[in-house]
């Protein structure tokens, strides 16, 4: 069946095929009957400045080519094979004012008949140039500045001079423009050009004023100290001069080679340095001095440093660079990997020796540190360096200490310290020969540990009770060791508040309020709300104001309320240190009484 219908399909193409033979050719009937498919964008609009874009949409199966009628179009492709995107860029900006067209034909390659035009049209362009700077200044030495070209067309510099030479005097588009100027030895006035850069299509212009000052003695240099690694290399830096000068102090047999070395009149040059290989044992330097012909006081001097070969020096243990001895002393190893052997320094206390063992085995060193016991009630402290000879950046530290024998600890002289409820801070000294510490059973006192002093701060005490704590000093390694003294504060400052149901009606509710404080109160109240957050609707009632009344007892009727209606009330107090409030009633006129344990309610913030 499939054979069948294959052989269907086959006639019907061979009829196709003759029908073609006998038709009049068109390009819609090729497009349509080829065997291969073509299609483009049929129309394209483009921005008419120089370097605007566009894209060109191409849809194949085959192989095709694109050709253009003008010049002033780019196409980032002419031809390929399948879909494609063709960038297309104008090289010349439409300055006539007014749209303009181009025409480019997609062809397809195995069959030139298949082909499509497409119509790119331009819109009129706004040509343009910019220049920044456009003002320039050189010493008589002369030397080398640039200037950037903005310009969406082509464009030309006029107006370079004998003395005054650029890098480039044509070009299309942005650019940056080299500006030299020769040495200038005239000692009487300065000297000046004018550049002109225009735009070659609309003749549009930009001037650049440059002057070059008078003569006058100077020498400079862009760089004065070279540091190069044991590999040598080369360097560079610019000496600009307004007369003959020389670099003198170069060794015979030197290491490294200037070029150019001096000159016999005024400019700005580059000077290179090229440093050979150290094959030395040690690092190496050369000062030279950069000499002026006229003035010796603008001589510069030139410094050139090398390392030396192949330096290493890696502390292997301790890891950390620490050791550390007990009082009754003891032995500890420290190596050190390294390219040569290293030199040893000790701090100037000698308490310890530290002797060489072994090495190099595998350009490992072994050292070791012998302490003898400590008799003394002071920790012991040293440090051991070790650098290798040439190569003083090549080094490394172990810090080594020593505990005292007897772990002393002295704490103040006070037994116990002594608060208001208010609180407060005291410091209590401490003396120890080893590290040290401090606790507190106490949550509302706070530590806080210094080199030679302990300062706990206590907060205020809101209860009506008087608290006790204690604090203890303790030497880290051997907590037994301890001194504990006693804080005690007086009772708090707040005002035990509550308030109760009495009696509720309709159309009011019976509380009575009561507070015992330490503090004087300054203000009492009891404040009902219908809002459970006392946020709006809040009215009640003052029974203390300024009268210093450490306990208060009263009932009081709130009348007039709205019946059914659920109220919330609260007793409050205010002294020197704060405001407080009771618990909250919760009460709905029209109700009954709550039971017991709301009539008689603890007190809450």
């Amino acid at each position: 069946m499939i054979r069948k219908y294959s052989y269907i399909l086959m006639m019907v193409i061979g009829l196709l095929g003759l029908t073609t033979t006998s038709c009049e050719d068109s390009d819609d009937f090729n497009y349509l009957i080829s065997k291969y498919y073509l299609k483009a964008d049929t129309s394209v609009e483009i921005g008419g400045d120089y370097g605007s874009t566009a894209e060109l949409n191409i849809s194949s199966d085959c192989e095709w080519t694109i050709s253009s009628n003008v010049s002033w179009l780019n196409l980032s492709a002419t031809s390929g094979n399948g879909d494609a995107v063709i960038t297309l860029t104008v090289n010349t900006a439409n300055s006539s004012g007014d749209k303009d067209t181009a025409t480019l034909t997609v062809t397809m390659k195995d069959d030139t008949q298949i082909k499509q035009s497409v119509t790119v049209t331009r819109t009129a362009g706004e040509s343009t140039i910019s220049v920044s700077p456009q003002t320039f200044s050189f010493s008589c030495v002369g030397g080398t500045q640039e200037f950037t070209i903005t310009c969406n067309d082509s464009w030309e510099i006029s107006g370079a001079t004998s003395w005054l030479t650029l890098s480039a005097t044509s070009g299309k588009g942005n650019g940056t423009i080299e500006l030299t100027a020769a040495n200038y030895e005239d000692k009487d006035n300065d000297r000046h050009a004018t550049l002109t850069v225009k735009n070659t299509t609309t003749q549009g212009t930009k001037e650049i004023e440059v002057t070059q000052t008078k003569y006058a003695p100077t020498l400079t240099v862009t760089q004065s100290e070279f540091n190069f690694t044991a590999d040598g290399g080369s360097a560079q830096f610019v000496l600009a001069c307004s007369d003959a000068w020389e670099i003198v102090g170069i060794p015979d047999n030197a290491w490294f080679t200037i070029s150019p070395s001096s000159a016999t009149k005024g400019g700005s040059v580059p000077v290179t340095i090229e440093v050979t290989p150290n094959t030395t044992a040690n690092s190496r330097s050369c000062i030279l001095v950069a000499q002026h012909s006229v003035d010796s006081s603008l001589d510069k001097v030139i410094t050139i440093n090398q390392e030396a070969p192949g330096y290493a020096l890696t502390l292997v243990t301790p890891s950390d660079g620490k050791i550390e001895f007990p009082a009754t002393g003891g032995q500890e190893d420290i190596t050190i990997e390294a390219t040569h052997e290293p030199v040893v320094a000790l701090s100037s206390e000698e308490w310890f020796t530290c002797e060489l063992i072994s090495g190099p085995v595998s350009n490992l060193y072994t050292y070791r540190v012998s302490a003898p016991a400590n008799t003394t009630q002071n920790n012991k402290t040293v440090s051991i360096s070790f650098s290798l000879a040439g190569a003083s950046s090549q080094s490394v530290r172990v810090d080594v200490e020593q505990k005292a024998t007897d772990q002393y600890l002295n704490v103040g002289n006070e037994e116990q310290y002594i608060f208001e409820e208010l609180g407060g801070q005291a410091t209590v000294s401490v003396a120890a020969y080893a590290l040290w510490n401090a606790t507190t059973d106490a949550s509302w006192i706070h530590l806080d540990v210094t080199t030679s002093q302990l300062t706990f701060t206590v907060d205020t005490n809101t209860d009506t009770s008087p608290r006790d704590a204690e604090i203890t000093v303790y030497v880290v390694e051997n907590p037994e060791k301890s001194v504990t003294f006693k804080v005690h504060q007086y009772e708090g400052t707040r005002p035990v508040i509550s308030i109760g149901l009495v009696s509720v009606e309709k159309n009011s509710i019976t509380v009575y309020y009561h507070f015992d404080s330490v503090q004087p109160v300054d203000d009492a109240g009891i404040n009902i709300s219908t809002d459970p957050d006392f946020a709006t609707n809040v009215w009640g009632t003052q029974f203390v104001h300024n009268d210093g009344f450490t306990k208060f007892d009263t009932e009081y009727e709130f009348t007039d309320l709205e019946a059914g209606q659920t109220y919330y009330i609260v007793g409050y107090a205010v002294n020197a240190v704060d405001g407080y409030t009771s618990n909250v009633l919760t009460v709905t006129t029209g109700g009954s009484i709550p039971n017991e344990d709301d009539n008689n309610p603890p007190s809450v913030d």
